[in-house]
């Protein structure tokens, strides 16, 4: 059962920056859930585009985003 977005939150560019080794579970649930809420979220496992540079993509991201998630484990 996904969420509908409430007819006062603004959807959001969100960027998750995450722990591959520790907090790839939670970071994956985060997205889902972001973008049953409406959200557009940016997660490097499933955004990175093949033969491109990652830094420069990471960058432009972070540049555009309008939420920057930090997930410290």
């Amino acid at each position: 059962m996904g969420f509908e977005p409430s007819p006062s939150v603004t959807p959001r560019r969100v960027f998750i920056s995450y722990g591959r080794a520790d907090a790839q579970d939670l970071a994956l649930r985060m997205e889902r859930d972001l973008q049953e809420r409406g959200h557009t979220v940016w997660l490097d496992r499933s955004e990175i585009r093949a033969g491109s540079s990652w830094e420069d993509q990471i960058e432009r991201v972070i540049g555009d985003c309008e939420v920057f998630v930090a997930l410290l484990t």
